[in-house]
């Protein structure tokens, strides 16, 4: 049922050469899992489609009602486990962050998000939408540092929500099978705040990333290498099968400009948390920064174990090396459609 999801095939001879591609995409451990909401509602999103119509399947406002709800439902699981996690059940935020480019309503998620755990109606509120794409999550950090800086005391609850499956589409296409096969379905909930908050609400031998800096590079000549826009059946994605070699090339000149602020070499970095686009994204990050198998070793664990869940992804990357005690430097890299470049430099 999910390669249903994913390809739609038919009795035509271009079906055995999709098909061909089909199970070279779905291969080996680098594919192995991934969590799709839409496999709930596959008799929706399937019915009456037609492959070779340009917009096929179910509206994009049907699936909106569908991510209204979905997401919601995956935040607040993702905030209960950090909430248990951290002890944080009785601490107040003073303002909620929510990313995600997979969907949007409004009042928003944020604002479900701040009745779900009991803020005062002072709490503030920003959503991170349509424009974030993968890198959304670092967009939202850096905005969440800036409200920290600002005021010490005050304390953010950052999360990033993705429902990419609701946006697949069975398909004929080479370029969308890639595209479906990529993407899935995730949450990820963080706590930035002042270290005097830190060590007030979680103890003082608490472990947690400490934020140096983020920054914003756009690669020029990248307009329409990746894409993400609004159809009348869903958000439809355009992926450059040039952009590997674009970020192989250009990649190692702009972490080096970005770190040099801060009196940084490559060679310092312990960790890379890069956000895991696809096999070939990061062997292009890998090859450009002359990275190790190990360094960029997390970021293949969690595409296997989780695919690219679009915005969440790098968070996901990020609590598994906390988990695993991974010490030093960390640089945090993810790409929006532009195509932008957000990095952020941590330490552990």
């Amino acid at each position: 049922m999910q390669r249903k999801m994913f390809a739609r095939l038919s009795t035509e001879p271009v079906s055995d050469l999709l098909n061909i591609l089909i199970n070279h995409v779905y291969r080996g451990e680098d594919n192995k899992r991934r969590h799709c909401v839409a496999l709930k509602y596959h008799k929706r999103l399937l019915e009456d489609i037609n492959p070779d119509d340009d917009n096929p399947g179910t509206k994009t406002e049907q699936r909106m009602e569908i991510y209204a709800e979905e997401a919601l439902a995956l935040t607040i699981k993702s905030v209960k486990k950090l909430q248990n996690t951290k002890n944080n059940q009785e601490s107040l935020f003073s303002h909620i962050i929510y990313v995600s480019c997979t969907g949007q309503s409004a009042p928003g998620i944020s604002f479900d998000i701040a009745q779900h755990v009991s803020q005062d109606n002072s709490i503030s509120l920003l959503e991170i939408n349509f424009y974030g794409g993968c890198a959304g999550l670092l967009s939202g950090l850096k905005v969440a540092k800036d409200i920290v800086d600002a005021k010490p005391s005050n304390r953010v609850l950052l999360c990033a929500t993705e429902l990419c499956s609701l946006h697949f589409k069975p398909t004929k296409s080479n370029e969308q099978v890639i595209v479906n096969s990529i993407f899935a379905d995730g949450s990820v909930c963080l706590i930035c705040e002042g270290e005097d908050n830190t060590k007030q609400s979680q103890g003082i031998t608490s472990q947690s990333w400490s934020h140096i800096l983020s920054r914003t590079h756009l690669l020029p000549d990248t307009k329409s290498m990746v894409t993400w826009e609004l159809g009348s059946a869903g958000f439809k994605m355009g992926l450059s099968p040039a952009l590997p070699k674009y970020i192989e090339k250009n990649l190692k000149d702009i972490v080096e400009m970005i770190l040099a602020q801060e009196n940084l070499e490559v060679s310092s970095i312990d960790n890379w948390a890069i956000h895991p686009g696809g096999p070939k994204i990061l062997d292009a990050c890998q090859s450009a920064l002359t990275l190790s198998d190990e360094q960029v070793a997390t970021s293949r664990d969690i595409y296997r174990d989780f695919g690219n869940m679009s915005s969440s992804t790098v968070g996901f990357v990020l609590e598994r090396m906390r988990s695993e005690n991974k010490r030093g430097y960390c640089v945090a890299i993810a790409f929006a459609p532009g195509v932008r470049l957000e990095m952020a430099i941590l330490h552990y």
